[in-house]
């Protein structure tokens, strides 16, 4: 769980102990939920942390997803 200021952003790990586990960071934009999945766990925390840290200061334009 990454943390910034009163804003807590969890990392669920799904399937954990198998090869195919995936890192899911869970956090509420516009009402909406938001699920972005990654392979790697450490990649998941840093997005995690960019995620609270946007989030604590109000920028909710600066973390639009955009898929590529």
């Amino acid at each position: 769980m990454a943390k910034k200021g009163n804003v807590e952003i969890p990392v669920y790990t799904i399937k954990p102990g198998c090869p195919n586990q995936q890192h899911v960071v869970c956090y509420y934009e516009d009402g909406q939920r938001q699920r972005r999945s990654f392979a790697d766990l450490e990649r998941a925390k840093a997005e995690a942390i960019i995620v609270a840290a946007k989030l604590s200061k109000g920028d909710l334009e600066a973390i639009r997803l955009t898929r590529s």
